[in-house]
């Protein structure tokens, strides 16, 4: 399983890490049946945190945009994510969370479980916990 750790600076010294546990690359190639680049949103939000779009509508609207998959990642909660697994709608899915911290906002993306403690935690023991809870 490939791990990829983003970290984007934004306006006014806000942290956002985006921690991404893929599935592995022949998953991805197989998906398609040819190698390419996959689109793939992967910061969405639905009406079970703060988006605006159920996760239907927004299934609907990534299909429209011809998107290849997409990561809902409402606020401290998967149950978006498992919703849309449960639609037969062609895309794929990518579990996924954000959690406030003392550094920033974290994208945990891969990970089918949550820490213990969402809301506003510290940054090193989200970390920590993502580490001894990653799929390999």
């Amino acid at each position: 399983m490939a791990k990829i750790f983003f970290r984007l600076f934004i306006r006014r010294s806000i942290i956002v890490t985006i921690l991404v546990y893929m599935l592995t690359p022949m998953r991805i190639l197989l998906l398609r049946g040819k190698r390419r680049h996959l689109r793939i949103d992967l910061h969405v939000h639905t009406v079970h945190s703060d988006g605006h779009g159920t996760v239907r509508d927004v299934l609907r609207v990534a299909e429209a945009k011809g998107l290849d998959g997409l990561a809902i990642t409402d606020h401290n909660m998967l149950q978006g994510y498992f919703e849309a697994e449960s639609y037969d709608c062609g895309l794929l899915i990518l579990p996924g969370y954000e959690i406030s911290t003392d550094s920033g906002h974290v994208l945990a993306i891969g990970l089918k479980g949550l820490p213990p403690r969402t809301g506003y935690v510290r940054y090193e023991s989200l970390m920590e916990w993502v580490r001894d809870h990653m799929v390999e």
